[in-house]
């Protein structure tokens, strides 16, 4: 029912009323009595940045790139709004930023651009927000994450700000890693500060004054964070829906059997009203959430192994007993699995136990497991998922696989050796013993001969020797023969002829090229397409490249956008689409990394250099 379904802000009547502001669409209306939206056509055309309540007749909204106006709610139209007068309007709106206002309380409203001001809706009167210290706000990040009637929080990249309502003056509360950036923050009414950020789930405690985090695998990121002054704390993160209870530190996901398809909810102010409901403006629409929801019953979901492949190849009737043997010198292995739950639109994550001498544990959305590179040995594979409510399922064996060894490894291959080397090693201590023998033999009839001659001497009679006896012992040198069995075995990989290189790079740009602007372009899109394991693409892309996968699609997608910034009459956003950004900010950030310098500038000066 919306004119566009991207909603960028959101003001709540305390008659339950929704004012909503969207991305192209102008300002829409939402009744929840009726559950029905209307349209302001006049507005049509207007990007809504914010939304706040004047007075019961006029609403202020910002207006992206135009500044700040009064909607008259009857007669539908805009009149001016100025910033204490026209040389301040005019540096807070059309000087690179853009003036966001927000309601704090019935009687004040917050206008926060290139400085801060409080501005009393009935005397009209404006002040200036004053800091502890000199803070650097100039690159417009600055924005209203929370208020209640004491207090407002504000967030400027790595910082959180607390502002006292009776004076209006600002103060740092805590501040982060300087590369973490705070997205979203809410109070629970318990001393807690939420925060939700680029890295993930933390809060702050006001009473100690320490941060804190909270380790989880299901998101790593938090684009939105809400308290229902309930015990839940609602968190939108990578399009999915979660709720956390506090108490048991325990999460529960939300998805489409529940209403909410996915969603990349976008951060909007807002000033609760209403405790029974909760109201997220995302790309994909308006949701509404009821506080009073209970946790959804939950059905212990079944896992299944649905395919093996080896080497590319199905391999599912090899098993026998739950194991199958795989060669050591295999190039690929992939378990595919199959989960069998009442939700089909459960999303899982899944905990893999790879369990040999020690325990590997690898944690994904992936039902699909990739082992390229198992050395010889037995393995246990264990499997296990979380449910609806958090909880993890118990593990189950899935797969045993068997590595086997190359030949030069195996156990009758070691035995033979063994053997021979005891022969071997019993042959030459036999040979030894008997040289060692004759030796002594020889030294026993050295030492006859002198005591004879002794007493031959000492009765002076010549009696001649027996020539029978003998005077020296000779040893003969007896061959040995050593026999040495050594076993190698090399494997070689050579790389392929650089025209194969080269029809491997063809082979990928033209798929990369070709689903650019789609949103089926992904690592795994690729090695479907490329018949290659994820392991091998990397490696290959690496090696020719000199990048990561995720790299060269980037690189690729920067190309083809220079392209199109020089030849054609594109504007930024559309050649953001057109090369699969779904954010033109990421795209910009991303074409700065690689060229030096933004779009626009790189556009600009290109048109320069074709007028000179």
């Amino acid at each position: 029912g919306l004119s566009e379904k991207s909603i960028i802000s959101l003001y709540e009547e305390k008659s339950g009323k929704v004012w909503i502001g969207t991305d192209g669409g102008g300002i829409n209306l939402y009744d929840p009595s009726t559950d029905k939206f209307t349209h302001f056509p006049s507005t049509y055309g207007d990007k809504v940045i914010s939304i706040a309540e004047i007075s019961e007749s006029e609403l202020m909204v910002s207006l992206y790139t135009k500044g700040i106006f009064l909607f008259n709610k009857k007669t539908q139209q805009y009149r001016p709004f100025t910033i204490i007068d026209k040389e301040t309007n005019y540096k807070e709106c059309f000087y690179g930023h853009l003036p966001l206002a927000n309601q704090v309380a019935d009687n004040k409203i917050y206008i926060i651009s290139r400085n801060a001001y409080a501005y009393n809706t009935h005397n009209h009167t404006f002040s200036k927000m004053q800091t502890d210290r000199h803070y650097d706000f100039s690159n417009n990040a600055l924005c209203l994450s929370y208020s209640n009637d004491k207090f407002s929080l504000l967030k400027y990249a790595h910082q959180a700000f607390w502002v006292d309502q009776q004076n209006d003056s600002i103060r740092l509360l805590f501040e982060l890693e300087k590369n973490e950036t705070i997205t979203s923050m809410s109070y629970d009414n318990n001393h807690i500060i939420w925060t939700g950020t680029d890295k993930g789930l933390g809060f702050f405690d006001l009473k100690s004054r320490k941060y804190h985090r909270i380790r989880t695998k299901l998101f790593n990121s938090i684009s939105f964070l809400i308290a229902d002054g309930k015990g839940r704390l609602w968190i939108c993160a990578q399009n999915q829906l979660y709720s956390y209870i506090i108490k048991e530190n325990r999460f529960t996901i939300w998805n489409s059997s529940d209403g909410f398809p996915s969603n990349e909810i976008l951060f909007a102010y807002q000033k609760q009203s209403n405790k029974n409901h909760i109201y997220l403006g995302g790309s994909e629409g308006l949701v509404k959430i009821n506080t009073n929801i209970p946790d959804t019953d939950t059905q212990m979901p079944e896992i299944y192994l649905s395919d093996i492949l080896l080497n590319g190849s199905p391999c599912l009737k090899n098993i026998k007993e739950n194991t199958i043997k795989v060669p050591w010198n295999y190039n690929s292995l992939s378990l595919h699995l199959r989960i069998k739950n009442r939700d089909i639109f459960q999303k899982y994550l899944l905990q893999y136990i790879i369990e040999s001498r020690s325990k590997q544990l690898i944690e994904t959305y992936d039902p699909t497991l990739n082992l390229s590179s198992l050395s010889a040995g037995n393995y246990t594979i264990w499997v296990s998922c979380n449910t609806k409510n958090g909880n993890h399922t118990p593990p189950q064996k899935l797969i045993n696989i068997i590595v086997t060894p190359p030949w030069y490894k195996t156990n009758w291959f070691i035995g033979i050796a063994a053997i021979l080397f005891i022969i071997a090693t019993a042959g030459i201590g036999y040979i030894y013993y008997q040289r060692k023998e004759q030796h002594m033999k020889g030294n026993m009839n050295h030492f006859l001969q002198a005591i004879l001659n002794d007493i031959l001497k000492n009765k002076e009679e010549k009696i001649p020797i027996d020539e029978n006896i003998p005077t020296t012992a000779s040893s003969s040198n007896m061959p040995i023969k050593e026999t040495n069995e050594k076993s190698k075995e090399t494997e070689q990989t050579q790389r392929k002829n650089s025209k194969e290189d080269e029809e491997f790079i063809a082979r990928l740009n033209m798929l990369i090229n070709e689903n650019m602007a789609g949103e089926e372009l992904s690592i795994k899109f690729l090695t479907d397409k490329m018949a290659m394991s994820r392991a091998s693409l990397y490696n290959k892309v690496k090696l020719l490249t000199g990048l990561g996968v995720n790299d060269y699609i980037n690189k690729l997608r920067i190309e083809k956008s220079v392209y199109l910034l020089t030849n054609t009459n594109m504007n930024i956003n559309e050649i953001s689409y057109e090369v699969g950004f779904s954010y033109p900010r990421y795209f910009s950030t991303s074409f700065k990394q690689i060229k030096g310098m933004t779009p626009t500038r790189f556009k600009e000066e290109n048109k320069r250099n074709e007028c000179q």
